[in-house]
């Protein structure tokens, strides 16, 4: 086949925006600034895109778009929203140049751009100033709740709404964890000693403020509670811990908090299956982010192992 050059390409993919698609200028100015830009990267630098010297349009593959959005997210600092409109103008160019014969597949088809809430920003401190968020003996109940209420987002990984509408919680006799239970399911979660002794010392403070000298666990009374019984909304549960990390100098909230965990759990030296296990994350892919770094040297180490680059 041959290979037309990237000014014809832009040219005749101009055209057909024009007469056939009929869209308005600025959005054709759009879709050919998208299309411009990435393949320009590609003609000058295909190596940053995992791409063979020379490519054409057939060589481009679902990999090298995700390498050019992670390069326009991390280098250029667009917004998720803005990098969806960037795919999809992508997505639409990729289209026209399979119904032109020219490609087999549009490699644009299934990629999709993560949304902005399932990826919030990663907070900026110190496990030092962590540190500072369990200091405290939880000798009052409102003490002994938010230290638990760190431990099990910091300490277990555990994720923020899951821990605000805990039902119950049982210390393994053990001492290695804590079993955890909501309305339809169950969890055994480890935990250090001393967030088993946290665990404790809240049931303990719960059991004097409900007047109970029984055991803890599932039961028809919430488990959070405040003075008097009351139960703690998530909404209050949640402003509880931002203000314990706003004091101990940590920017955003709960799960800000979580992010951190999994920050400090990676640089420790823990495995990315151990990573997986500790968030509960469904898919390896989904870690990536808790190990950031410049697109350019991602490539290049996939570059070095990748079987089609020997």
């Amino acid at each position: 086949m041959e290979r037309p050059n990237l000014s014809e390409t832009l040219a005749d993919y101009a055209t057909y925006l024009r007469e056939e698609r009929g869209l308005a200028a600025a959005t054709r100015k759009s879709y050919l600034t998208a299309a411009r830009e990435f393949l320009s990267l590609a003609a000058a630098d295909p190596q940053a895109l995992l791409l063979p010297e020379g490519a054409d349009p057939t060589a481009i593959d679902k990999r090298a778009l995700e390498i050019y959005l992670s390069h326009l997210r991390d280098a250029q600092g667009l917004r998720p929203a803005t990098l969806a409109t960037r795919l999809g103008a992508l997505r639409a160019f990729f289209s026209y140049l399979q119904r032109r014969g020219r490609i087999a597949r549009n490699p644009a088809r299934n990629l999709r751009v993560s949304s902005p809430h399932r990826e919030p920003a990663l907070p900026e401190g110190e496990e030092a100033s962590v540190r500072t968020l369990f200091q405290g003996t939880g000798s009052t109940l409102a003490e002994a709740r938010l230290l638990l209420l760190i431990e099990l987002i910091y300490g277990a990984g555990l994720k923020p709404a899951a821990v605000y509408g805990l039902r119950g919680l049982r210390p393994d006799p053990a001492g290695s964890g804590v079993a955890l239970s909501w309305d339809e399911k169950a969890q055994e979660v480890p935990l250090s000693p001393e967030g088993v002794g946290r665990a404790e010392t809240y049931l303990a403070r719960r059991r004097e403020a409900l007047d109970d000298p029984g055991e803890d666990g599932a039961d028809e009374r919430p488990f959070w509670i405040g003075r008097g019984g009351r139960a703690q909304l998530p909404a209050a549960l949640g402003r509880q811990v931002h203000r314990a990390m706003e004091r101990a100098g940590l920017d955003g909230g709960a799960k800000a908090l979580r992010l951190l965990a999994a920050r400090h759990f990676k640089a420790r030296g823990a495995d990315v299956r151990s990573l997986q296990r500790f968030l509960g994350a469904k898919r390896l892919g989904s870690l990536d982010r808790y190990e950031p770094q410049d697109f350019r040297r991602v490539a290049e180490a996939f570059r070095r192992a990748h079987p089609r680059q020997r």
